[in-house]
């Protein structure tokens, strides 16, 4: 979530009233999610960062954030956009060595994020392999 607070975004997760909350959803984990990329189409680009929220609908439970290396290079025009370099990525672990963490932590979550199809496009295509 670095990115979201670097430009000033504000993500709250609002909890309804005593009134209903014995409804099933608030006993739900929600994995908030944010991801950066070297491009827009997930078969052919590489995630260069994911921060995930883990949050029970009333409090943070777990926060995840790391670089990741893409396996490929950093378009310019996406350095400057996300403020990620080749050589920041150059020694973060590639995408597989963190997979299996990743998977767990979004296992059984409702899935949120800003850009929730784009976001989750990326992982399902990475997570798939």
């Amino acid at each position: 979530m670095a990115n979201l607070q670097k430009s000033g975004c504000v993500l709250k997760v609002w909890v309804l009233t005593k009134k209903i909350s014995k409804l099933p959803f608030l006993f739900m984990l929600y994995a908030i999610v944010d991801i950066e990329t070297t491009g827009g189409k997930p078969v052919h680009g590489g995630i260069t960062e994911i921060s995930i929220v883990i949050h029970d609908g009333k409090r943070v439970q777990h926060i995840y954030s790391t670089l990741i290396n893409p396996q490929q290079i950093i378009p310019s025009f996406i350095t400057s956009l996300t403020g990620i370099s080749n050589s920041m990525v150059a020694s973060a672990p590639k995408f597989d060595e963190v997979a299996e963490d990743i998977y767990l932590m979004l296992y059984d979550k409702v899935f949120v994020a800003h850009n929730v199809n784009f976001d989750y496009s990326f992982l399902y295509e990475k997570l798939k392999n």
